[in-house]
């Protein structure tokens, strides 16, 4: 049975696209800089928006997702690590430093599919 997919509010799906896109410069500035004590401060700041919004926007925003995607990293749902799609991988992990223990392919990855959803959400929208 296919869920239905409540569309979210332009304002908070507008708020979402800011979110990541600041969560994808902290993350990439850690990963070329390292996880700097104001990256890991910006990255705190920027997860406590995820956990408390991407619940509401995960439907819509999960649709979006390669299947690959959507049910990437189960088992780091059980460590603490990551989440069970590819944006929740993104900011689950409690710290920057955590997150940049993820090798490189797999984090690049999941920022290029997770900024493909976005956008195709974007155009949907």
């Amino acid at each position: 049975m296919k869920q239905s997919v409540q569309p979210i509010a332009k304002s908070l799906r507008e708020e979402f696209a800011v979110a990541y896109e600041k969560l994808a410069e902290i993350i990439v500035d850690a990963f070329h800089y390292g996880p700097s004590p104001s990256l890991e401060e910006a990255y705190s700041e920027s997860r406590a928006w995820f956990l408390g919004h991407y619940k509401e926007l995960k439907p819509q925003m999960g649709a979006f997702l390669t299947a690959e995607g959507a049910g990437v990293a189960k088992h780091f749902s059980r460590t603490g690590s990551g989440g069970n799609d590819s944006f929740e991988h993104l900011f689950c992990p409690p710290t920057l430093e955590i997150l940049m223990n993820t090798s490189e392919s797999q984090l690049f990855r999941r920022l290029n599919e997770t900024r493909q959803a976005l956008d195709l959400a974007k155009m949907r929208a």
